[in-house]
């Protein structure tokens, strides 16, 4: 079983006043070659786009998988 990650990032320049432009990241993610997972990211002015982080992309690869998973801190 081979699982392939492409990042992916979106950015987008605002004139709007009081905001400096937006950044977000996601992945395509493969397995065995075939996409499962679509995670593109949408950069907004005000950070209200979509964005994934590397912990979310690997969370959702492996309950895509069937695992579970539980978290505490």
């Amino acid at each position: 079983m081979k699982i392939e990650i492409k990042w992916l990032d979106d950015n987008k320049d605002c004139e709007t006043d009081g905001c400096s432009g937006g950044w977000a990241e996601g992945a395509e993610v493969r397995l065995n070659g075939v996409l499962i997972h679509s995670l593109v990211p949408v950069a907004t002015c005000f950070g209200d786009g979509d964005n994934w982080s590397e912990v979310e992309v690997y969370k959702t690869i492996l309950a895509g998988l069937g695992y579970e998973i539980e978290e505490s801190y």
